[in-house]
Parts: C-alpha cells; sequence; structure tokens
C-alpha cells in the first residue's frame, strides 16, 4: 500500500512495472507528523488473493486439531486477535496491508482501528525513506538466497529492474557512502521488556560502517514480501515496533491448544520430521493463565509449545499450535 505522499515516486515509474499493482483507496489514514488527516493509496496486490467468502479459521489456521476444538468448543477470536494472527501469518506485505484494512473497515474497535492504520503509515513511511537516496546512498543487489552480491546501483529503480529480470527472489539494501568517519549513520535496535526489562522501549544504535540503513525482500515475480529499516525517527520505531502488549502486533493471543505431552506432531501439511510434544495441558494452561495476567509481557511468540525431536538431544522447535497437525502411528495388520 502506497500513501499519497509516495504518489509521486510511483508515477515516477520506480515501482510501476512490479508484479500485481492495483489502486484502492485506504480511508483514515493519517500523516501523523504534520497532523493531516487524508487518504492512502494502495498500488500492489499480489496475483493470489484471498477471497473473502473463505472463513477465518479455514484461512489462517492450517492445524486440524486446532480447527476441530475451535469448533468444539465454539471459540471466537476478538478483532484484535485475528489482526494479530493475520500480522504474524507471513503474508507478503501488500496482502497484509489489504487483510488489517478489511478489519479496519468493519471494527468497532476504535482502539484497533488507529492502531491498523498506525502500522500501515509506519510502514510505507519506511518504504518512502528507502527511495530517497539524497545524502550520499547506494542500492546493493543479492539475487536468490545465497548471493554474496550482484551489483551495486544509484538508484533504487534500476536495481529492481535487475532484480526482477532474474525472476528469482531478490533483496536490496540501502548503504550509506561514508565519507567522514564521524559522520557514519548507526544501526538501530529496541530493546523489548521480555529480553531487556530494564531497558525496555529504549533505542540503541550500533556504528557498523558497510551494515545497511535499509533493506527490501521481493519474490520471484518482483513482490516486496518484508523489509527493515533504521532510517525512521525514534519515537516512531518505538510507539509502533516496542512490541508494547498494548498494541496488535504481537500481543499474546490464548489460541487453542488440543495436543497433549508425547503427541507425535509436524507442520501441518507438510512431510518432514515429526516431532514430540513437550508440553502437558496443565502446563499450557497453567502458561495461558499467566500471560493474560494484567501487566503480563508475554507476546504472540509466547503462545507456542515445545516440540523436540528425539534424533538430536537438544533438537527443539517453538511452535504455535496453528502450525501443527498429529501424526499418528502406523499399525500393521
Amino acid at each position: 500500500m502506497i500513501p499519497t505522499l509516495y504518489e509521486n515516486f510511483i508515477k515516477s515509474g520506480i515501482l510501476a512495472n512490479i508484479t500485481n499493482i492495483h489502486r484502492m483507496t485506504i480511508d483514515r489514514a493519517t500523516d501523523r507528523k504534520v497532523g493531516q488527516q487524508q487518504g492512502l493509496q494502495t498500488l500492489m496486490e499480489a496475483d493470489c488473493v484471498l477471497e473473502d467468502a473463505r472463513d477465518f479459521v479455514e484461512r489462517y489456521i492450517p492445524s486440524p486439531e486446532v480447527k476441530e476444538l475451535i469448533k468444539k468448543e465454539n471459540v471466537e477470536f476478538s478483532d484484535a486477535d485475528k489482526a494479530t494472527i493475520i500480522f504474524n501469518s507471513g503474508l507478503n506485505l501488500f496482502e497484509l496491508h489489504r487483510e488489517l484494512k478489511k478489519i479496519s473497515d468493519n471494527t468497532a474497535d476504535g482502539s484497533l482501528r488507529e492502531q491498523i492504520e498506525e502500522r500501515i503509515a509506519y510502514d510505507l513511511e519506511g518504504l518512502k525513506l528507502f527511495t530517497d537516496d539524497r545524502g550520499g546512498y547506494i542500492y546493493q543487489l543479492f539475487i536468490g538466497k545465497d548471493s554474496y552480491g550482484d551489483g551495486f546501483f544509484n538508484n533504487v529503480k534500476t536495481a529492481i529492474e535487475k532484480g526482477k529480470d532474474s525472476q528469482k527472489e531478490f533483496s536490496i539494501e540501502k548503504h550509506q557512502i561514508i565519507s567522514n568517519l564521524e559522520n557514519i549513520k548507526p544501526m538501530k535496535a529496541i530493546a523489548t521488556a521480555w529480553i531487556e526489562p530494564e531497558l525496555a522501549n529504549r533505542v540503541h544504535r550500533h556504528i557498523m560502517p558497510g551494515a545497511p540503513m535499509a533493506g527490501i525482500r521481493f519474490d520471484e515475480k518482483g513482490v516486496i514480501t518484508d523489509y527493515y529499516s533504521s532510517e525512521r525517527p525514534d519515537e516512531e520505531d518505538i510507539r509502533i515496533e516496542g512490541c508494547s502488549t498494548e498494541r496488535f502486533e504481537y500481543s499474546f493471543v490464548a489460541i487453542p491448544n488440543p495436543y497433549e505431552k508425547g503427541d507425535r506432531v509436524r507442520f501441518a501439511g507438510d512431510n518432514g520430521k515429526v516431532g514430540i510434544v513437550d508440553v502437558s495441558q496443565e502446563e499450557w494452561r497453567r502458561h495461558v493463565e499467566k500471560a493474560l495476567k494484567p501487566g503480563a509481557i508475554e507476546d504472540y511468540s509466547d503462545a507456542s509449545i515445545t516440540v523436540r525431536y528425539p534424533e538430536w538431544e537438544y533438537d527443539h522447535n517453538h511452535i504455535n499450535p496453528i502450525y501443527l497437525e498429529k501424526v499418528y502411528e502406523e499399525r500393521n495388520g
């Protein structure tokens, strides 16, 4: 999704030829810096359109056992829960914005509506800043997953065109051209409460000559999948990406968990390796109870169960139950 203030960038041709461009209006998006209410123009959408008629559970919860438990117990997710699950579902950036916008348009939750508008505007500002090469920047292209670099470009348009020509996944990094060691712009990271409680919501800067200021990843069709940026104001980073439990992006969701300790599971729809659930129903109940208490710092990643793989003593994953399916022992005769 591209804001009105991004329109000139699109019209100039930099993204004009990227696959899956269309228009949609996003109402009530706000330019927080100048306090102006204005619409956002959405210009990109993936080929694989998610059908409106499909149920949220069918769309976003692959696990057959979790689906069955939701139906059996008549579990209903709030709009905020749905937004959190969608945000963490792996959609490309523009599918994500479109699906969040649908929730925003229909929810009665005013706070959630405002947060979704803020998230979309925040992402778009990051993309806008990425294209600004004033002040001495260069773009490096990486084609494929194992590339060590496939060229440097003085503008993002040419880098995108080259990446698209490859018909492979590619990424582009934005680097500062360093002419003075005293003027290096730092990388930024935000401490979160569950990692560094005493430093929560503070921006940490790291001087790393040669490290990118920002980057965008594209799929083989030239569709933006995700991005990262150190270019926005600190207060915006902290407000949106500070992982506050008051926001929807990373909040804990009490996922119905049908699995018991000792169950054999694997990723739903995947014939990959089988693991053993190492969390009992009672342990899960206590975990959810703790995570839902006022002041709790658990986030969406904590809505997961431990799955161990017996081939290696320390080999394990923390997986949200919505992505698992039970594997049953084969019996001969």
